[in-house]
């Protein structure tokens, strides 16, 4: 099946995408490309939270915590 889109987040230079892929996807605003990917352990992702230096990841009952300068998973 498709991915379907569930989440868009932006922030002051990046736009965070998810959904049923659980993939989340990490677009440069300034340089127009994509920086990354983040593949989800939990499933699909249902919402994403961008405070301070983190991203939060929700999928079901789980959080999955990345750091936002290198986009590596910390939980």
């Amino acid at each position: 099946s498709e991915n379907q889109v569930k989440t868009i987040v932006p922030n002051s230079n990046f736009i965070f995408t998810s959904g049923t892929d659980e993939i989340i996807r990490i677009y440069d605003t300034t340089h127009n490309e994509e920086k990354g990917i983040v593949v989800s352990y939990s499933g699909s992702i249902s919402n994403i939270i961008v405070h301070k230096k983190f991203l939060y990841a929700i999928s079901g009952n789980d959080i999955e915590v990345i750091k936002l300068k290198t986009f590596t998973r910390i939980t």
